[in-house]
């Protein structure tokens, strides 16, 4: 054996011990961190809804939806409720109705879909439409319901419970109501969830624009009178699940039965 070039320290021996312990503990952590990092990913794609990642490119269109009527909503420094629909991009300008704000965010987050919406809506009134109401909404998802419930890029959903970010909730107003409106378009901010002290309620976080704020915990209750904004209704389901009627505040007023669709863009 060579000889050593250099002399042992005293305690060299201890010192390659604590080196290989401490590497030994580096590689664990290293390991347990790379695991923690997998299953957080995993966790995130499984809860897109609520928490989608800004950079994704992976996402359902539908959440591409919800994130910009959040857009909308954060971009907002002046709103009111108006059949008008004077929308002003670059200086924050939002004066729509229901249907003028539901029709603004999908054309900008889904032409393809706002454009199938549309062409059907026409085709079915002869040509004959000033600008999107309620009423065409209800009526479009109905006549995908008698198509076995799909289209190329639109999707009918039958059940209240199913309910994700970025689903458009539609209903005609009830006929025991007197008003211009047609009904009122939405679109959910997340997922429907059941009332605990209602079994057939759900409870379901919307966007909205309205005259009318949805109870006292509506942000436009205290930041404006009305426009756009973001609220909590409440949606009646029967025993199989499908909406029979809504509550303008959700787990509080009245039931107010009335034709509700659901639908969920497939495509951008």
């Amino acid at each position: 054996m060579a000889p050593h070039l250099f002399p042992r320290r005293p305690g060299s021996s201890a010192l390659r011990s604590d080196l290989r312990r401490h590497f030994a503990i580096g590689f664990f952590v290293a390991g347990a961190l790379f695991l923690s990092a997998c299953t957080s990913r995993d966790y995130n794609r499984e809860n897109a809804d609520t928490r989608p990642s800004a950079d994704s490119q992976d996402s359902p269109p539908r959440v591409e939806f919800a994130r910009e009527a959040r857009r909308v909503l954060d971009a907002t420094k002046v709103t009111r409720y108006s059949h008008d629909n004077n929308i002003d991009e670059k200086k924050g300008r939002y004066e729509v109705d229901c249907s003028g704000f539901v029709g603004h965010v999908l054309e900008r987050a889904a032409p393809e879909a706002f454009n199938t919406l549309q062409v059907k809506i026409k085709n079915a009134r002869s040509g004959k439409m000033r600008r999107l109401l309620a009423l065409h909404f209800v009526e479009f998802l109905s006549g995908l319901e008698d198509d076995s419930h799909t289209s190329i890029r639109w999707e009918v959903i039958p059940k209240v419970e199913d309910i994700k970010a970025g689903d458009i909730v539609s209903w005609l107003m009830p006929e025991d109501m007197e008003s211009v409106n047609t009904g009122h378009v939405m679109i959910a901010s997340g997922a429907a969830r059941q009332n605990p002290k209602r079994d057939d309620e759900f409870l379901v976080p919307i966007f909205d624009s309205t005259s009318e704020p949805h109870g006292k915990t509506d942000k436009r209750a205290n930041d404006a009178p009305n426009g756009v904004g973001e609220g909590v209704i409440g949606l009646i389901a029967n025993r199989k699940g499908a909406p029979i009627a809504y509550r303008w505040v959700g787990g509080a007023s009245a039931d107010r039965e009335t034709t509700i669709k659901i639908g969920r863009i497939l495509t951008r």
